[in-house]
């Protein structure tokens, strides 16, 4: 917080640095709540002309200004460097449009002089003052926030709270009333399908198949999971994508239908995606009604300039009344058959852990802390940021930091592949990407079977655990990570300024 020794002099302040052509402007920090990439812009009618709309930022609309119409500077085309600044102003969230940001400058002793009648063409009573940094031969000129609206111009503060205010409201009302799908999404031969994550209860890798005689084409067989017979179902071969052939590299989804098991044998499992639920539109109309029944709908996801296609299946459709009970029926009849040392097995409270290898080490995240998981989009990099923060993306208006957990941990460097993914965790309240070499399972774990860690694993200090387990049939243990131990108090800091910076170039998707 700037503090002064007497009206002209800041003690200690800090400055969010931007640019309007070749001129610099500062904004107190305090007054700054983020900064982003310029949005889809709606305009609102009968508003002065340096009202540029309003925005959708993460389900909260806010007011745009450009504050080069509003200084009244000449029109600039905008650019992979102009950026919107959300600021506190009137009491309400407001977006300011500017050339580009420059840095966050850390100022003491600094003296505020009045700034001329007309600086640069800039009325006084949009500045507060400016300072003159004179070893760089700079002036940083102050703005004003509550200047930058003019009662006058909207009509008095009744109209200005009508804007900002009535109609934010009622752009929030409607945005809201637009829900969310969290869905995992997966690959069948080129074509993305998913299901709603409510009904998946872990992801594993292809198990060991039973054979079940005369079962139809598309039942794999069955596999024991924890003494629990679990039917398997190929999807591929319920679809008609392909004829039943041997499977060996596959992943199988656990989902819950009518209160019983079954797992569905997909090629991939890609991401964990959340979307509006304006994104789904319905079936395509050339389909027949009972192909149409076996979709909610089409999901349109955008990756920068492509979308894609994703087909949410209706898995209670799909599962018509003789396959549920066929499907009960096998499986009742195989654990008939299963003999558990003549007693039943002790039930015991479970985590699902998403896990996921990052070198030679398997870890995991309990699922309550993963808000989803995602391919590697452009990543771009901050400067001055610390060595392991990869840079920020930009996660549907969201400005995400992604952290390289190979560089966390001090592992070597690789390229990155078709199997690397960012997991969206949430640390300390802030939704923060972990870039990973795979995501391998989503398993459901006894809590008898956490232990706790040895002083260290592979060069992974015990700070960063919560427990280890260990995997069977395996040699390796499953690293339970513990998330607000990834970073110290020093570097949180750090991190709470890295959106703050001016973005550099964006980084080959393909390095790491």
């Amino acid at each position: 917080m700037a503090t002064m020794e007497s009206e002209d002099v800041l003690t200690e302040t800090q400055l969010v640095t931007f640019k309007l052509g070749a001129e610099d402007f500062g904004i107190d920090i305090e007054n700054v709540k983020e900064i982003i990439e310029i949005p889809p812009i709606t305009y609102v009618p009968n508003t002065p002309d340096y009202f540029e709309g309003v925005i959708n930022l993460r389900g909260e609309i806010l007011s745009v200004i450009d504050v080069r119409t509003r200084f009244g500077m000449e029109a600039a085309k905008r650019n992979e460097f102009s950026r919107i600044i959300v600021v506190h102003m009137r009491g309400y969230k407001i977006g300011l449009i500017v050339d580009s940001v420059s840095e966050v400058l850390q100022l003491r002793g600094m003296t505020i002089q009045p700034p001329p009648p007309i600086a640069k063409g800039i009325k006084e009573k949009y500045l507060e003052g400016m300072i003159e940094l004179k070893e760089d031969k700079r002036i940083i000129l102050l703005l004003n926030l509550d200047e930058l609206i003019s009662e006058e111009e909207f009509g008095g503060e009744a109209e200005i709270e009508g804007v900002l205010g009535g109609t934010v409201a009622a752009e929030e009302k409607k945005t809201k009333a637009a829900e969310e799908a969290q869905l995992v999404t997966f690959k069948l031969g080129r074509e993305n399908y998913a299901v709603e994550i409510h009904e998946v209860e872990e992801i594993i890798n292809m198990p060991e198949v039973t054979i079940v005689p005369q079962a139809p084409e598309f039942i794999e067989g069955v596999t024991s999971l924890r003494g629990e017979i679990i039917p398997l179902l190929n999807l591929g071969t319920r679809f008609g994508l392909r004829a039943k052939e041997k499977i060996t590299h596959a992943s199988v989804i656990i989902v819950s239908i009518s209160g019983f098991n079954v797992g569905l044998i997909v090629d991939e499992v890609s991401e964990v995606l959340r979307v509006p639920k304006d994104n789904i539109v319905p079936p395509p109309p050339h389909l027949t009604t009972a192909e149409a029944e076996q979709l909610h709908g089409v999901v349109k996801v955008r990756y920068g300039e492509k979308v894609r296609l994703i087909l949410y299946l209706n898995l209670s459709n799909i599962f018509t009344t003789d396959i549920r009970e066929m499907l009960k029926g096998i499986g009742a009849e195989k654990q008939k058959e299963k003999k558990i040392k003549g007693r039943e097995e002790i039930t015991e409270s479970r985590i699902t852990i998403v896990s996921f290898s990052v070198g030679e080490d398997i870890f995991g995240i309990n699922i309550e802390k993963v808000k989803e998981i995602t391919l590697v989009p452009d990543v771009t990099v901050v400067p001055r940021a610390p060595s392991f923060v990869e840079g920020v993306i930009n996660l549907r208006g969201e400005v995400i930091t992604v952290i390289d957990l190979r560089k966390r941990f001090g592992f070597p460097p690789i390229p990155r592949d078709a199997f690397t993914r960012i997991i969206m965790a949430d640390i300390d309240g802030a939704t923060t990407g972990l870039l990973v070499d795979a995501v391998t399972a989503v398993t459901a774990i006894g809590i008898s079977a956490v232990e706790h860690p040895p002083r260290i694993i592979s060069g992974i200090e015990t700070e960063f655990m919560e427990g280890v387990v260990k995997l069977e049939g395996e040699k390796k243990m499953l690293i339970i990570l513990n998330l607000p131990k990834l970073l110290t108090k020093e570097e949180k800091k750090e991190m709470a300024v890295v959106g703050s910076r001016e973005p550099g170039a964006k980084r080959d998707r393909r390095l790491r």
